[in-house]
């Protein structure tokens, strides 16, 4: 099975950090925001991300503040 690119692994994140606001689970908040830093420390160390990848990047960072908000 091939691996998921960059892009795809940032939405799955983003439907798994959404479907944990919307059940309200704090402790699978945790676990996502988890798997959000270390997808991000290795997208850091990575060649210039392509479009889509930046893409799904800007839209689960937008999720995630409001993640924040609703963690507050």
């Amino acid at each position: 099975m091939p691996l998921a690119s960059d892009a795809q692994r940032l939405q799955q994140l983003h439907a798994q950090l959404d479907q944990s606001l919307q059940r309200g689970d704090w402790q699978a908040i945790a676990t996502v925001d988890a798997a959000i830093a270390q997808c991000l420390r290795v997208l850091a160390e990575s060649e210039q991300p392509d479009p889509a990848t930046l893409a799904a990047r800007a839209a689960l960072k937008q999720l995630h503040d409001q993640a924040r908000v609703a963690c507050a």
